[in-house]
């Protein structure tokens, strides 16, 4: 009887967290990105360049797929080259058939809605609560080169419409939408007008509380702070909207920087014992692969720690949203550690922690981690 009771307190217990096969998650993804690609594709009349997308799994959330904003929404500038000069072209000089930024921005929410309703309940292991959302991520300026059909035609240019306030939008659906749809419970039609169409204005301002938590992790994860990697650059953030904040950051695991390689490898040219620099070039990537494996542990114990402690000065989030923090890892082939990490937490958890109702250790508990492979 008591043994009964021990797995029946067991199955409870973890009942309300999703077991997630991951491998079987980043598969579904994978198929995910190509069908939207591929849909992209056959909807559009040739006048914007069609890119891939990303995505990844977060738990308390869904799915997120994100698409350049210069994929089928007005983002591509057209240019022609005369010699060798890079010159946009007139208004009066374009085809008159080329699609406006608006006309653009509908025909891809009209393949997003039927990719969502059509295709997205092939991404498995979801809650009925989950939610499905495909967003822009905010890139550099693109242009596309009049007479050039192939990726060759595309490059960036640094331009004051850089600086330009586009908005952001963003195209969602519930998983329990297409569950009832595939119950059919509601129709094709009805789970079309489910779907969940933001345009939200990009702040013409930066956000000063978001801006200070991407100083404080720059700070923390200098190699004069940190107890294990170090941060290459400052963390960058975007805002999603029905989502909250991400940042991304790029950390090393050895303080030793290009540079200092090429420095050795000059010298070692220079020398003529080259087997023995061989070997001892070996021995020290063998002992820093070692000591980066072994401070991953604690690399990943304290930046739980560091997103709940500085976290909550994060003030412009509601209760509901979640901040993410987006890691990757460098400086290490063979450590056999995650080639890049998701941390997120919900601000609700922060604000519990910021009222004192819960400890450090309670709200670190509850951040979330992902880990990506190192194939």
């Amino acid at each position: 009887m008591i043994r009964y009771c021990v797995v029946l307190l067991l199955l409870v217990s973890s009942a309300g967290y999703a077991q997630i096969d991951q491998r079987r998650m980043d598969r579904d993804l994978e198929i995910a990105e190509k069908i939207l690609q591929t849909l992209a594709q056959q909807n559009s009349d040739g006048s914007f360049w069609v890119h891939s997308a990303n995505s990844s799994y977060v738990d308390g959330f869904g799915v997120i797929l994100t698409v350049p904003n210069y994929f089928g929404l007005g983002g591509v500038a057209v240019y022609s080259l005369r010699g060798n000069n890079l010159l946009e072209d007139d208004d009066d000089r374009k085809d008159e058939d080329e699609p406006s930024a608006e006309e653009q921005r509908e025909q891809l929410i009209a393949v997003v809605k039927t990719f969502l309703v059509d295709y997205g309940d092939l991404i498995g292991q979801l809650e009925p609560t989950d939610k499905i959302m495909v967003t822009q991520k905010e890139e550099k300026s693109f242009v596309l080169l009049r007479g050039l059909s192939n990726a060759k035609g595309v490059v960036t240019v640094d331009s004051d419409d850089d600086k330009k306030d586009n908005g952001r939008i963003s195209i969602e659906i519930s998983k329990q939408d297409l569950i009832d749809l595939k119950q059919g419970k509601i129709s094709r039609e009805a789970a079309l007008k489910k779907v969940v169409v933001t345009e939200k204005d990009e702040p013409s301002e930066k956000m000063p509380d978001l801006e200070l938590f991407a100083s404080i992790l720059s700070r923390l994860y200098k190699s004069d702070l940190s107890e294990s990697y170090s941060v290459s650059g400052n963390p960058g953030y975007e805002i999603l909207p029905n989502f909250g904040v991400i940042y991304s950051m790029r950390v090393y695991t050895s303080r030793r920087n290009s540079f200092y390689y090429a420095e050795l490898a000059y010298s070692q040219s220079q020398n003529r014992d080259r087997d023995k620099d061989r070997v001892d070039r070996d021995r020290d990537r063998a002992e820093r692969d070692a000591r980066a494996k072994e401070l991953y542990p604690t690399f990943v114990d304290d930046m739980k720690k560091n997103i709940v402690e500085y976290g909550r000065t994060i003030r412009s989030l509601k209760s509901d949203e979640m901040l993410m923090v987006k890691v990757t890892i460098s400086g290490c082939r063979d450590c056999g550690i995650p080639k890049s990490l998701d941390f997120s937490i919900k601000k609700s958890v922060l604000d519990q922690y910021a009222k004192g109702s819960i400890n450090l250790d309670a709200a670190a508990d509850k951040v979330i981690l992902k880990e990506h492979s190192t194939d």
